[in-house]
């Protein structure tokens, strides 16, 4: 379905909207203010007047086809950080954790319970009361009904394991927490049957290796299996996904303007036309090489060194965007002819 989203008054980003949606390109300010208004529409709050000098008197505007979306018709997660995912984790109102204990208030098993702890108190009460009554002829102590509301405010701490061994929240290794924040939103997604969306923001600068591709695989599960989640991935550098032809047509280039890419057998066909000579590539190589250079286009800054075959692909690509050409340092020793002669042709030659 097609997607709208104002990051300033009037100015929307246009995309066909998929279960996982990557943000990429040069472009890094327009990447900010997008993640700065799924934030604005995450508080569900109304616009002071000075926000309003930003998105304009008629409000933040989303659309999904026709549908305008407000803070009522979907939840929205940043992860941003290693502490929205720790925040996410900790018991307070608004987290997935908080969600989680409170959906206990209605658990068969958990009243029983409390009613049979309440009738032990009863019991220690009366116990207390025959003895208090040798005291005062005026005063009788009265236990108060054990609450499940009581118990989470009062009674409940949490133990954060790492190899066996107890830390603060915020000493823990981030990834090792992933598996959890994944089983909290699903069990979330799956009790409220509404509309999920998480928007995952420089990744790779607070989840390292494994760990990030495994997130995305298991945060793709949970989309699959419940069809109420929407990922939105926003970088400004290479993320180390495993990117699938699929993926292609998932990606919007933000620039001045904002493109998004064909299907992936359109892409190639496009590439192989515009190639400078014959074009061998697998599709696999293909699809790497285009996510190690998507994040430069539109981008004007000199960058110090580039993989040559993918310095090739980057300029044939822009040249099909029609975006701006940047300069770049690359070694020419694994071009063909016609590759080397295409970059001298593009490019002002950078030595060091």
């Amino acid at each position: 379905m097609e997607m709208k989203i104002e990051y300033d008054d009037g100015s929307y980003i246009n995309f066909m909207a998929y279960h996982k949606n990557f943000f990429m390109g040069g472009c890094n300010e327009k990447k900010w203010k997008l993640c700065r208004s799924f934030e604005r529409l995450k508080s569900g709050k109304q616009l002071s007047i000075v926000e309003e000098n930003v998105y304009g008197d008629d409000g933040l505007s989303f659309f999904m086809g026709e549908k305008r979306i407000t803070a009522k018709d979907v939840d929205i997660h940043i992860v941003n950080s290693r502490e929205s995912i720790f925040s996410a984790l900790e018991y307070k109102k608004g987290s997935l954790m908080y969600a989680q204990m409170e959906s206990f208030k209605m658990s068969f098993d958990v009243n029983r319970m409390l009613d049979q702890l309440n009738n032990e108190l009863l019991k220690i009460e009366s116990e207390v009361q025959g003895s208090f009554a040798g005291l005062s002829d005026n005063i009788t102590p009265i236990f108060l009904p054990i609450t499940f509301e009581g118990l989470l405010k009062n009674q409940l701490l949490f133990s954060y394991l790492e190899k066996g061994k107890i830390f603060p929240l915020e000493m823990m290794d981030v990834g090792e927490l992933l598996d959890e924040f994944c089983q909290l939103l699903r069990l979330e997604i799956e009790r409220s049957a509404r509309e999920n969306w998480l928007v995952l923001r420089n990744a790779e600068s607070f989840i390292y290796g494994k760990h990030l591709q495994r997130f995305m695989d298991e945060l793709e599960k949970i989309s699959f299996e419940t069809k109420l989640l929407k990922i939105f991935v926003i970088s400004d550098s290479y993320v180390d996904f495993t990117y699938t032809q699929e993926d292609i047509e998932k990606t919007i280039i933000l620039g001045d303007q904002d493109e998004q890419l064909p299907p992936f057998d359109v892409f190639r066909k496009s590439i192989c036309n515009h190639y400078p000579s014959e074009f061998i590539w697998s599709d696999n190589q293909l699809v790497s090489s285009a996510f190690r250079v998507f994040h430069y286009l539109g981008n004007e800054r000199l960058y110090p060194y580039i993989n040559e075959k993918d310095m090739v692909l980057l300029k044939v690509v822009t040249g099909l965007l029609g975006m701006p050409t940047l300069e770049c340092l690359v070694m020419e020793d694994g071009l063909n002819d016609l590759e080397r002669a295409f970059l001298r042709d593009k490019l002002q030659k950078i030595f060091d």
